[in-house]
């Protein structure tokens, strides 16, 4: 296992770390009718006749991802870092990795 720390990612205004929720932004709705021609229980939210669409950051300054020898996160989303603009280092055991961790959070750089 390796462990990276993301010391840099892209400002959130160039899109480069940013991607759509997992959970699209929905409402409950009631069943299928005359008013309702939504099928199933769920819509998304419309406004203005255009779907809302949200986009959050993928990874965070100072996050600890756990990776294989490949490169991806070997838990949750299956993330690759260098596929988002973001910039790691790589230890070879947790507690380093959360020494610099908690230097980046603290804004030590």
């Amino acid at each position: 296992m390796i462990f990276q720390v993301v010391i840099k990612v892209p400002p959130d205004t160039e899109g480069g770390n940013l991607a759509m929720p997992h959970v699209p932004l929905i409402e409950e709705v009631e069943p299928m009718s005359e008013k309702n021609n939504w099928k199933g229980k769920y819509k998304p939210v419309q406004f203005g006749g255009a779907i809302l669409s949200l986009r959050q950051p993928v990874f965070a300054l100072g996050e600890i991802v756990i990776t294989s020898s490949g490169d991806r996160e070997i838990v949750g989303g299956l993330r690759k870092a260098s596929k988002w603009d973001v910039k790691v280092e790589e230890f070879d055991n947790i507690e380093d990795a959360v020494t610099r961790s908690q230097e980046i959070t603290n804004g030590l750089n």
